[in-house]
């Protein structure tokens, strides 16, 4: 038997829940770092062309102990299974123990039931990801996380590619196709903030957006970053909380094909 380095516990499983279902599509295979500051995770999607964070903060958990920070591979899909399995407002207890036999333990418990999971853990070997900070000269864009939903969704149906312009007084997105067009711009007002320094476009592709879009479950607004030649930040956090679960994506504009 190995030494405990973290146990912690979640009144409500929802927290790691819904950001682990947030990435899920996106990352199979993917190094976890559970620590005394929360639950971590950093990490490209399979083609190179997305990167993922995903965040679970110490003030979340009603009970936390780390020895240290430890890095362990985990396989997303199974963790995603486990925490589906438990009710909306069962709590969580995780345990990670070092040694031969290293894996992850999952207990989720209500006043009538409770289930126990143990993940076998993956070795993957893979570097650290740099994440590329936005030039201070950056657009921001706050709006509603169903309101982008539906606009990523609704430009899906005319294209696989949605041009994003900002100007000063909008965020615009177009989709063209065979079939028609759809342009839906957001304008500063009641519910959607919107900060440009300067005016920018980019081209981005929308399955990587309609994915990104699962992240509205995490946070009712969404968190938009964008400077041309730059990745494009989509950032959901629950800030409901003093420091809730986020999960951050970037994107890197789409290549114009020769």
């Amino acid at each position: 038997m190995g030494d405990v380095v973290f146990e912690g516990r979640l009144l409500s499983v929802s927290a790691l829940r819904k950001v682990v279902e947030a990435i899920e599509p996106l990352v199979c295979d993917a190094n976890f770092v559970f620590g005394a500051g929360g639950i971590f995770l950093r990490a490209m999607d399979s083609a190179h062309v997305a990167l993922v964070e995903l965040s679970v903060p110490r003030s979340l958990f009603a009970h936390l102990s780390a020895s240290r920070d430890t890095r362990v591979g985990v396989h997303v899909p199974s963790l995603l299974r486990a925490l589906k399995s438990a009710g909306k407002d069962d709590e969580l207890e995780l345990r990670l123990q070092s040694g031969d036999s290293c894996e992850l333990a999952l207990r989720m418990s209500s006043s009538e039931r409770s289930a126990e999971f143990s993940l076998s853990l993956l070795e993957i070997d893979s570097e650290d990801v740099d994440v590329p900070s936005s030039p201070s000269e950056a657009v921001e864009l706050a709006l509603s996380s169903g309101e982008f939903s539906r606009a990523v969704r609704d430009c899906s149906m005319f294209s696989d590619v949605v041009r994003i312009d900002a100007t000063p007084a909008a965020v615009a997105l177009t989709a063209k196709g065979e079939s028609g067009s759809l342009r839906v711009a957001f304008t500063p007002g009641a519910g959607c903030e919107l900060d440009c320094p300067a005016p920018c476009s980019a081209p981005f592709a929308l399955r990587y957006l309609s994915t990104f879009s699962k992240g509205a479950a995490v946070a009712p607004v969404v968190r938009l970053k964008m400077v041309a030649d730059w990745p494009l930040v989509v950032e959901f956090e629950n800030v409901a909380e003093e420091a809730g679960e986020c999960v951050r994506f970037y994107l890197a504009p789409k290549v114009a094909e020769e």
